[in-house]
């Protein structure tokens, strides 16, 4: 059964929606109810059904029967939330999942997410510590990383991105694939010739929005801008409505001198999620700066 919730959440990020929908069938013979519905919650997500996640999500929630069951509702609905910017509701499901099932790790990262987002940062931290005690997930390791640099405790965060290399190859031992958070890691804090070179084995695996768009940002780190535009165009019109792809795309955008666009994607990315992440949001918000308003008037002769 946890196979197929694993599945589920791969499937959409890969481009293969009849792959989702059959896994999607599966886990409703073998499990219906409330674990089906938040694991049909995530793949509406991901085909930018908003309002029908939010829908399938709550319900889960209000009929689930254990407590697990309720913490996984609850955290998804606490994903959602903060996927459109509401950290103070995000942090709410969260705090409810983590009532119900206390050790949910999925529950524990977003209430930090949540957390960072509202300028409580020494919660947050406190609650990455937890959310990683909980599971030694890489890309925990990476945010928590990522929030200590964005505090300018530099030398904290490259204990933690070694923690999440560390815990990478344990992983990739076990066979479980870690190309697209190390990916994440090597584009913005290490070597984004390694990013392209891990992004591109696992775009061929999986050639969908979420392996496009990692790609695509690899490439633009690793100054190869003109590469990475229209893997990131992709991404954004494929993928879920989310802040990281617009910034993303936005960012290339303005490395490319393309002003207008970058403006408006980052403005998108912003208008989205305002603290999407403790270290890109506020570079989001230093380019639109510069940037400036546009220009309006006539265009030259």
């Amino acid at each position: 059964m946890g196979a197929y919730r694993v599945l589920l959440e791969a499937y959409p990020g890969t481009g293969d929606a009849e792959g989702a929908d059959r896994a999607l069938e599966r886990l409703r013979k073998v499990r219906p109810g409330p674990v089906a519905e938040v694991a049909a919650a995530w793949v509406h997500r991901e085909r930018g059904w908003r309002e029908d996640a939010e829908a399938t999500v709550y319900d889960a929630a209000a009929r689930a029967a254990t407590p697990a069951e309720r913490a996984a509702a609850l955290s998804r609905a606490g994903d959602l939330a903060w996927e459109r910017g509401e950290a103070e509701t995000a942090l709410a499901r969260y705090e409810g999942a983590l009532r119900a099932e206390p050790e949910h790790d999925g529950a524990a990262a977003g209430r930090a997410r949540a957390l960072a987002g509202l300028g409580r940062s020494e919660e947050a931290l406190t609650a990455w510590a937890r959310a990683r005690a909980a599971a030694p997930r890489p890309g925990y390791a990476v945010e928590s990383g990522e929030l200590l640099l964005a505090l300018g405790r530099s030398a904290e965060a490259a204990d933690h991105f070694a923690l999440a290399r560390h815990q990478a190859a344990a992983l990739a031992r076990d066979g479980v694939r870690q190309e697209p958070v190390l990916g994440r890691l090597e584009a913005d804090h290490g070597d984004p010739a390694e990013a392209v070179r891990l992004l591109t084995e696992e775009h061929r695996r999986h050639p969908g929005p979420a392996a496009s768009g990692a790609l695509g940002w690899a490439l633009h780190k690793a100054g190869r801008s003109a590469e990475a535009l229209p893997r990131l165009r992709a991404a954004v019109k494929d993928g879920p409505n989310t802040a990281r792809p617009a910034y993303h795309l936005g960012m290339v955008h303005l490395a490319l001198g393309e002003r207008g666009a970058a403006r408006r994607q980052l403005t998108r990315a912003l208008r989205l999620a305002p603290q999407f992440s403790p270290l890109h949001a506020e570079r989001a918000r230093r380019e639109l700066a510069a940037l400036g308003e546009p220009a309006w008037g006539p265009p030259p002769a």
